[in-house]
C-alpha cells in the first residue's frame, strides 16, 4: 500500500487542490509488482490548519483488510476516522467495510487540556451499501 503526496502540498496556500492517492500494489514472486487499485478521494489532503499537523496518521494491515487513519481539527476540536476495506476473494476486489469516526473537544482544566464530549459513531455496509474501493469518492 502506498500513500502518494505531492512536493510542496505542506506550504501550498490551498492544499484541498492537492490529492493524496492510495495505491494497492500486488507483489509477484519475480519481484514484479501489479497495480491492483488507486483511489485518490480517500485520504485527506494536507491542511496547514490543523494543530495535528498531517491528518494522515498511518495504515494498519491485516489479512484480508487494512484500514485507513486520519485526524483532523481545530482549537476545541478533534475527530478522527478509520476507513476499513476489506478483501473479498470471490470477486478479488476491496470494498469499504466500516468507518468509525470519533470526536471529541477539548477544555482546559486545573490538569491541562482534556478531552471533553467523546463521541464515536460506527458505521458499517448497512449503512453505506457497497462501496468498492475503486468508486469510494467518500461515504456519505
Amino acid at each position: 500500500i502506498l500513500v502518494l503526496k505531492t512536493i510542496g502540498e505542506d506550504t501550498a496556500d490551498y492544499t484541498w487542490d492537492y490529492k493524496r492517492p492510495l495505491i494497492l500494489l500486488l507483489g509477484h514472486s519475480d519481484e514484479t509488482f501489479t497495480l491492483v487499485a488507486r483511489n485518490d478521494n480517500i485520504l485527506f489532503s494536507y491542511d496547514r490548519s490543523n494543530p495535528y499537523g498531517d491528518s494522515y496518521n498511518g495504515i494498519k494491515i491485516n489479512k484480508g483488510f487494512f484500514i485507513v487513519k486520519q485526524i483532523s481539527g481545530g482549537a476545541t476540536f478533534t475527530s478522527e476516522e478509520e476507513i476499513t476495506f476489506k478483501f473479498l476473494i470471490a470477486d478479488k476486489t476491496w470494498y469499504l467495510f466500516k468507518v468509525v469516526e470519533e470526536s471529541w473537544s477539548r477544555k482546559r482544566t486545573k490538569k491541562g487540556i482534556e478531552r471533553a464530549d467523546n463521541d464515536t459513531k460506527t458505521y458499517t455496509q448497512k449503512d453505506f451499501g457497497v462501496i468498492s474501493i475503486n468508486k469510494y469518492r467518500g461515504w456519505r
